[in-house]
Formats: C-alpha cells, structure tokens, sequence
C-alpha cells in the first residue's frame, strides 16, 4: 500500500445503537474502494470486522475492529465499534483515537438509547462528528422524522448533505446538496453510480436545504457572514473552507442518508470524508503530560517530530499473541525501532508494524503521524500505554474506562485450575479493561465486573474456549 502523509489521513469511529447497520456499512465502504472483493454479511459470518467466533455467533460486534481503505488519495482508517452497552468500554478506546465520530442511526426506529449514549462520548471527546441516516430502504423508513429526532436528541448543528428521493424497499437514489446532482446506485455489489440532474420533485427540497447550509456555514466567521448578507450566497471556495472549519470546530455535523444492505450513498458519504473530515492536523494536538513531572503540554502531529505512539487496545490472537493497536501522535515510528515504556520506565522494540482489516494484517516498514497501526509483541505494554524517546518522555493522558455496574463470583468447577484462570482474566482484563478481576480476602473468592451480564458470561465462556478451565459465575 502507498505511504500517506498525515494530512491524507482520516480516522472515522462508526459508532450507534445495536443493530444501526455500522459493521454493515463498513463492509459496503471496503468494497466500494475496491479494498475488498465481495461484501460480506453479519448472518454469514463472512464481514471483516466481526471475524472472532463470538461475534460470528451472536451476530454482533462485541470488541472495535481496526479497517483501513483509500480514497482520493487519502487514506481513511475505521473504527467498527460494539453497540450494546456491555462493550462501551471499546467504544471509549475509539473515541480516543478517531478524528471525527460517525453516528449511525436507523431510519425507521430513530433515535434509541445506544445513540444517545455514544453521543455522550462525542460531548465527552469534544470530537467532530457526522450522522448517517441508515436503513433507508425500510418500508416504514421515516428520514425526515428520523432527522427531527437527530435535531432534538443529538445535535441542533445537524445539517443535511445527503437526502432520498425516495424511501423503502425501492431506495436506490440520494441527492447531494454539496454537488447539487442526484446520484442512482445500481444493485449492491454492483459499483454502479450514475449522476444524473435532481428529479423535479425535490428540487424544492434540494434548494431549501442547500439555503439551510449555506447559511450554518456562513456563521462560522464574520468573514463569511458579511460575504453571505452582502452576496445573498457563498462561492464554492468559501462554502468548501467554511464547511471545513464548521466541521473541525463542531458548529457543524453533516448528516447523510444510506442503505447499507443496498450500497445506496456509500460513494457519496466517502467523496465527502476525504474532501471536508478533518485530518489528524486539524485537532492541533493532544493532551499529555511529561514522565516523572506533572506539566500538561501539547503533543503536536507533527510527522518530523519525537516518535510518541499510545496504545488504545490490545487483542490476543491465537498463534500471533498478543496484538497492540495503536496510534502515532508525533514523528513516525518504524521496525526495529526502540522505545520506552514512559509509565513503566521499560524498553520496548517494535519488532513488526501492520495496518489491519479485521484479522487481515498487512507488514508496513513505518506508520507516521495521525495514522493507526499494530505491534505484536510487545513485552511490557498494554493498553493506555505511551511509548515514546528519551528526548520527548511524554505520557499521553489515558483512556478513562467506565465504572463496573455488574459484579459476580467465580468459583472454578476443578481443583488446580487456579493459575490457568487467573492467567485467562488477566488477559480478558487486557482486551477490555472495563472488565475487571480481583480477589476479595473477606470472603475468600475471586470477583470479576463489568459492564453487563452479556460482557461477565462471555468472559466465563473465554475462559473455556481458550484456557479450557470452565468456572461457575
């Protein structure tokens, strides 16, 4: 794959109720960059993101899965993130590292609790984000309820970029407003997109909410406002730099209507991520602090800067071991490369660098500012560790991880079993710390909490699966 400077780069975390079609979506976008071959399907068991057994099973995504495909020469990485909230401590991990947040909402069922929660890691993040109105070729699909729903519960700042011309089972066409053309998809795994000039009966529609833009990106600057009340509308160039901006500082959060089981506004949500998301330069920096002081600086993305990468996950795959994801947040960090542990003041080699689709790996010699990768082996780091150079000892300010709401007891079903459990959670704990093990002396058992009971009987069920001990909860 070709090397991409940081300002190419762009990290989206697609985030959203159970079931809002995000892992879905993923799969059209791999295949509609052509960095798949065939789209895959959650009740298959084939997509790209939900690979573990578990997931295959359940039908669902239970830890973020870490994609990758190019676009206008940009390189977007995705984040497929769970949406039941057992899993939100993976949600948190993403949120993060991504650059904008992309909310996923089902267009029949509205806004639910899943979307509100992960928005609340939006305000928490204080990330931009963006809205994809989904499931559009529902046959009691409501966008325009759907949208009122966005505007009340989500963000006032919701503005349209793309629209249906029709809903339900025969959604096949959006209007882009940013173009002004219509866009008809042809069959899913088709790649078939044809412009064609707006349909008359939503022109109207098209030029009210183009108006509705032009008029929320005008209020970004006084520059603008003046060029707006002056000229009755914004050129291009302004309108390109003031959507930018409005999206960057958030004043702005774009909503774009989809069918991922379709492949229907795919193309078009894409053209606009690698045009107006922010890169990784945008944010200016992130917060830190320097090892053995307690002085807050800026790591800045700067890709001639000190090597600083923080891990945001780990993974444990069987016959790799365990799998440090991570993203660089200053200089470039290469094979073979030496770094320290800031927090635990350990030495650490980079022995081999991939990029991922799911379980897919792909060897890269480097990955620079802005973008995220993964390390095997690495001795003594784990999540939420920053590694970084004796010139620049920073420590990039953690990932806060929710408080357990769920306890229960493990009791092993066999004598003797007790290393191999503790070595079994241990692990767990690592993949997810919102997961967590201790031993309470009082009553003489070992307790693992969480977030729910699905996240505490997975655990037990890890523990067979790879450890072979099964324990009582």
């Amino acid at each position: 794959m070709k090397e991409f400077g940081t300002e190419s780069i762009r990290n989206i975390a697609l985030i959203g109720h159970g079931s809002s079609g995000k892992t879905s979506f993923s799969e059209i976008l791999l295949f509609t960059a052509g960095e798949t071959n065939r789209i895959g399907n959650i009740t298959e068991g084939n997509t790209v993101s939900d690979y573990t057994s578990n997931e295959i099973e359940k039908q669902i995504s239970i830890s973020t899965s870490l994609m990758h495909l190019s676009w206008n020469n940009t390189k977007v990485n995705m984040l497929d993130t769970p949406g039941y909230s057992d899993f939100v401590g993976d949600v948190k991990s993403a949120m993060k590292v991504c650059d904008n947040a992309v909310l996923v909402v089902r267009s029949a069922e509205g806004v639910e609790v899943g979307s509100e929660v992960a928005n609340n890691f939006v305000s928490e993040y204080n990330v931009p984000s963006s809205i994809i109105i989904n499931k559009i070729d529902n046959e009691h699909s409501t966008f325009n309820e759907t949208l009122r729903q966005v505007k009340d519960r989500i963000s006032s700042n919701a503005t349209v970029i793309t629209f249906p011309v029709s809903e339900g089972i025969h959604f096949d066409t959006v209007v882009d407003i940013i173009k002004m053309k219509a866009f008809t998809y042809g069959d899913a795994g088709s790649r078939k997109v044809t412009e064609v000039e707006i349909p008359d009966n939503a022109k109207s529609v098209a030029e009210a909410l183009r108006t509705e833009l032009i008029e929320s990106v005008a209020e970004n600057s006084e520059e603008l406002m003046n060029k707006y009340f002056e000229e009755g509308t914004l050129s291009e160039e302004d309108l390109q730099a003031g959507l930018k901006m409005g999206i960057a500082n958030r004043s702005l959060v774009p909503v774009f209507a989809a069918s991922a089981t379709k492949g229907v506004g795919g193309n078009n949500f894409l053209d606009f991520v690698t045009d107006y998301f922010p890169s990784p330069l945008a944010k200016g920096g992130e917060e830190a602090v320097l090892a053995n002081k307690d002085e807050a600086i800026q790591v800045k993305p700067d890709p001639n800067g000190e090597p600083v990468m923080f891990i945001f996950k780990t993974i444990s795959e069987p016959h790799v071991g365990e799998l440090s994801l991570f993203k660089v947040y200053s200089g470039k960090v290469s094979a073979g490369m030496d770094l320290i542990n800031e927090a635990k003041n350990k030495g650490e080699r980079l022995n081999q660098l991939s990029i991922l689709n799911g379980h897919h790996r792909k060897d890269v010699s480097q990955v620079v500012a802005g973008d995220i990768g993964a390390v095997v082996k690495l001795k003594d780091s784990n999540t939420n560790n920053t590694l970084a150079t004796k010139n620049y000892p920073v420590i990039i300010n953690p990932i806060v991880f929710p408080e357990a709401v769920i306890r229960g007891a493990i009791v092993p079903k066999a004598k003797g079993d007790e290393d191999k459990i503790a070595t079994g959670l241990h692990t767990l704990h690592e993949e997810d710390p919102s997961f967590n093990v201790k031993f309470d002396p009082e009553i003489s058992q070992t307790i693992i909490s969480g977030q729910g009971e699905t996240q505490l009987t997975l655990a037990v069920k890890r523990l067979k699966e790879r450890y072979g001990v099964e324990v009582d909860l």
